[in-house]
């Protein structure tokens, strides 16, 4: 990422590709093809925006309003045909749909450094944050489980698509508040003086709809897999939760 990205991705979302997958081609011409853990994708066909995006991807998180000014202001400062731009983008937004399962999602804080990420865990993943209700309570799922790897924590459940990886000491401040259930509101007074960032975490007044707290999702997830899980008549489930040394899938 670049010192402008950095900049400008305070408190935005970054996105990046995950540590497994590779590029193979020429950023300047087609094909473009990824490799990952789950098989390899061919893109016979994409414009400069696409190509340039996916390669940066590949290099680490990037802002996407970044990667898509960018292509509005080519060499020589001059612009571009904005009904060209406006097609590339839309072709930008519909190639990152259909590679979902290979992107991470990351919440950055003001340095434009990751604060937690969104991690795809398999061929199935998607992700798309919706807005909280303002009265809604939330909280971390009862079949979430914390885990260290020397480095960074990272949160899991047997499950969830996703593991949402906190990168930073002040992400781990976002998890208190979550062993019980608690009102947007009541988060976001809880922790925005301590994490700028954690107003933008899970949305609401001021900010753009679509961006949730990260950190639900393993919550909503494990309802949603809960209910085609369950054990007809029992309310069961046919899976067993957090028992150590599961893996999240």
């Amino acid at each position: 990422m670049t010192a402008d990205d950095s900049t400008a991705a305070g408190g935005r979302e970054l996105w990046s590709l995950r540590e497994d997958v590779s590029l193979e081609g020429d950023p300047f011409r087609d094909p473009v093809r990824l490799r990952g853990r789950w098989g390899d994708i061919t893109i016979a066909r994409s414009s400069q925006l696409v190509r340039e995006t996916l390669y940066r991807m590949a290099l680490g998180p990037i802002s996407l309003e970044n990667a898509t000014s960018a292509a509005a202001m080519p060499a020589r400062g001059t612009y571009r045909d904005p009904a060209e731009v406006r097609a590339q983008v839309t072709e930008l937004h519909s190639v990152l749909e259909r590679l979902q399962p290979l992107i991470v999602r990351s919440l950055a804080q003001k340095s434009g450094q990751p604060l937690l990420s969104v991690v795809p865990l398999t061929m199935r993943s998607r992700f798309h944050p919706v807005p909280l209700a303002a009265g809604a309570p939330f909280r971390l799922s009862v079949y979430a489980c914390l885990r260290a790897d020397g480095h960074e924590y990272s949160i899991e459940s047997p499950l969830s698509l996703h593991r949402v990886v906190l990168h930073r000491t002040a992400a781990m401040r976002l998890i208190a508040p979550l062993a019980s259930p608690i009102t947007p509101a009541a988060f976001t007074a809880a922790l925005s003086p301590a994490e700028p960032a954690a107003a933008r975490v899970r949305g609401g007044e001021g900010h753009k709809s679509g961006r949730v707290c990260r950190l639900e999702v393993l919550h909503r997830a494990s309802l949603a897999e809960r209910r085609r899980n369950a054990v007809p008549g029992t309310g069961r489930s046919h899976r067993r939760f957090c028992q150590p040394g599961n893996a999240a899938s």
